[in-house]
């Protein structure tokens, strides 16, 4: 993902390839398609992936909670503002 791209757009993108992906029966579990999508985000998001990540425990996390929280934080505007702080658009 880069740094300016919209997380609608990047989550878009994702689910795009992963469903070309399951097309040709290369299928992902819930977890790994959870840990790949916070993996892909932008260096500036490493907060909030390290936070989802440590959050879980000894639980598998879910893809749907993983975008969830993600959609949360933007809908917030709480990590525009630390965007805008490291001069990100």
């Amino acid at each position: 993902m880069a740094d300016n791209e919209r997380v609608a757009e990047h989550l878009n993108e994702f689910n795009t390839l992963t469903s070309q992906l399951e097309s040709v029966e290369l299928n992902f579990d819930d977890e790994i398609r959870a840990l790949v999508q916070l993996s892909s985000l932008a260096e500036a998001w490493d907060g909030l992936v390290m936070a989802v990540s440590n959050s879980c425990g000894i639980e598998t996390l879910k893809f749907d909670d993983a975008v969830g929280i993600l959609l949360s934080e933007v809908a917030h505007g709480s990590h525009q503002g630390r965007l805008r702080h490291q001069g990100v658009p």
